[in-house]
């Protein structure tokens, strides 16, 4: 069993096929060499001859004397054998040499090739085998063979992903439980309140508790909107419709709020601009646009922009560092670590847009602005 074991592996197996094809490869050189060397040796032995030399014919027999050097010609008594036999056994056994030699060498450099193989290999099981083990921060290092080092980066890039992952699956539990306890804890004091009649039912009091109901309810449906979304389970409805048409509705049911904020939305399109898409979804990602840049943008201008290859969403707030461009569009990423849902919420609106976005089959990018100042969203449509 042991033997079977160590038979099956990779280093065993790559050595032992380079030493049966070096001795495949041997035997035919051997009988080629062999009969190649008889016709040499006819054809020198015949110019000798040629030339009135004092040698036996080819084909008799002599007796050769005792080679003290040979292992493979006797070494007490004398041999009678004919030239050619005589010339065959003694290049046979300088092939027979050279060919244990070339055994040894070929076991060798197959043990070493094998080696050059399974190294890399092995690393890279052991690099899995923590990445099992949730060790995410420990990357493989770069060897001298270019394309084993294109498969450790690679692994050292799934290894920084998987990280980043984990990261937002445990902050997920703590963020929902507190953007759920706060309000469930107002509802509870309240109603405690009063029920031991230290509060007052009156109209703001009522206002109150249907703003944290309403705040709950969004909650739970943006988690629910996205968990349909990224499955998704969700059939598009596309057809031909007017951007202007959503888009000054959009304007239209925030421009109480953008007043209150001296924002200003402006459209810089076509009024015959079309799209093709699921019009509800589409609107939802105007939607979570323009939420997002009237909570937390402290923009002045608000641009909804288009043409024939993409829609740009363009603000000129305060804008975010370049490295978490892409990184908002990720599942519960806030920019802001406080968990106020004034500066952060779940953080799933604009990774709602993008699973909405790549449903219909396009994508979506952040870019900083010309003159860094803001921030841009592109839909590309192609």
């Amino acid at each position: 069993m042991k033997i079977h074991k160590h038979i099956n592996k990779l280093s065993i197996k790559i050595a032992l096929v380079i030493t049966a094809l070096v001795i495949g490869l041997f035997t035919v050189l051997n009988f080629l060499i062999v009969d190649r060397g008889e016709k040499t040796f006819d054809d020198v032995y015949g110019i000798i001859i040629e030339q009135d030399a004092v040698l036996p014919p080819s084909n008799e027999p002599f007796f050769m004397p005792p080679n003290p050097d040979s292992p493979f010609v006797s070494r007490q008594a004398n041999i009678k054998m004919t030239p050619r036999e005589h010339f065959k056994t003694r290049f046979q056994s300088s092939l027979l040499i050279v060919g244990l030699l070339t055994l040894f060498g070929a076991t060798g450099i197959g043990f070493l090739i094998s080696h050059m193989f399974t190294q890399p290999m092995k690393k890279l099981g052991i690099g899995m085998k923590k990445l099992r083990q949730s060790h995410y921060l420990e990357k493989l290092d770069e060897d001298s063979t270019e394309e084993f080092n294109a498969l450790i980066r690679e692994f050292n890039s799934l290894a920084s992903e998987l990280q980043r992952v984990e990261e937002l699956r445990k902050n997920l539990i703590s963020d929902t439980s507190h953007e759920l306890r706060t309000p469930l804890a107002s509802l509870t004091l309240q109603l405690e309140g009063l029920a031991d009649g230290v509060l007052n039912m009156d109209q703001e009091r009522i206002k109150l508790l249907r703003e944290q109901v309403s705040r709950l309810s969004e909650m739970t449906e943006d988690l629910q909107d996205y968990a349909r979304l990224h499955s998704q389970t969700i059939k598009l409805q596309k057809k031909n419709f007017r951007l202007k048409t959503i888009v000054d509705k959009i304007i239209s049911q925030y421009e109480t709020v953008l007043t209150d904020k001296k924002m200003v939305a402006h459209q810089n399109f076509s009024d015959d601009y079309t799209v093709c898409a699921d019009p509800a979804l589409f609107e939802r990602i105007l939607n979570n646009l323009m939420e997002n840049a009237v909570r937390y943008s402290q923009a002045k201008n608000i641009t909804i922009s288009a043409d024939q290859q993409k829609i740009i969403f363009t603000d000129d707030g305060v804008g975010i560092p370049a490295e978490h461009l892409q990184d908002i569009f990720e599942r519960f990423f806030r920019l802001e670590k406080s968990r106020s849902r004034k500066t952060g919420g779940l953080g799933l609106g604009l990774a709602i847009v993008r699973e909405i976005v790549e449903a219909h089959g396009w994508k979506v990018e952040a870019k900083l602005p010309e003159n860094k100042k803001g921030l841009s969203l592109l839909i590309n449509l192609v």
